[in-house]
């Protein structure tokens, strides 16, 4: 038995528990999904800070595609989660809860549920897609975006200037609460919501 199957419970490529007790954990490269419940039903939610993933057993970038149902809710002392770019789908209330999550790292492709984040009230959301020119504060939004999911910068007193693509067609229910300090933002003429 290796290392990865006593510090995870994995089957058929989903991550369904996690034994580890650590402040920062490294989720197998090489997992297509995290289970329901897959940190929340153990001891993380007391000790867990940092979540970032590995690369695969060949070295390549993580597969991971999908987080699912409530995967790290409570965990009350998560403070940065690092996501891999190709995640498609995070479920319903996955990080509820993490109170103290303050920075989460995903791709702005990525489907987000209702509450997802619920409870997490000084997250704040980077894409890896994000663009910043020489202009402290700017943020230019990649194109190709379609969609930017309900709070996706609230709280980013950072910026003054947000630059959005043609064809954005939504951005998300507050979205850009509580950038106090943004001064200029463009809305494409493509976005109807």
């Amino acid at each position: 038995m290796s290392a990865k199957q006593i510090d995870f419970v994995i089957d058929n490529g989903v991550l369904q528990k996690c034994n580890l007790t650590a402040e920062t954990i490294y989720i197998p490269g090489d997992i297509w999904s995290i289970g329901m419940n897959a940190f929340s039903d153990n001891n993380n939610n007391t000790t867990l800070k940092e979540v970032r993933f590995s690369n695969t057993d060949d070295g390549g970038a993580p597969i991971c595609e999908r987080i699912g149902i409530q995967a790290f809710a409570g965990c009350y002392n998560l403070e940065t989660a690092y996501l891999p770019k190709n995640l498609d789908y995070i479920s319903f209330s996955a990080f509820s809860g993490c109170s103290n999550l303050k920075e989460l790292w995903m791709s702005s492709k990525t489907t987000t549920e209702n509450n997802t984040f619920e409870g997490c009230t000084n997250l704040k959301i980077y894409y890896y897609e994000e663009q910043h020119d020489n202009e402290p504060g700017s943020l230019v939004i990649e194109e190709g975006t379609t969609e930017i999911p309900d709070l996706a910068y609230a709280g980013r007193t950072d910026l003054k200037k947000v630059t959005l693509p043609e064809g954005l067609i939504s951005i998300g229910k507050a979205a850009f609460r509580g950038c106090t300090n943004l001064e200029s933002i463009n809305i494409p003429k493509t976005t109807v919501s």
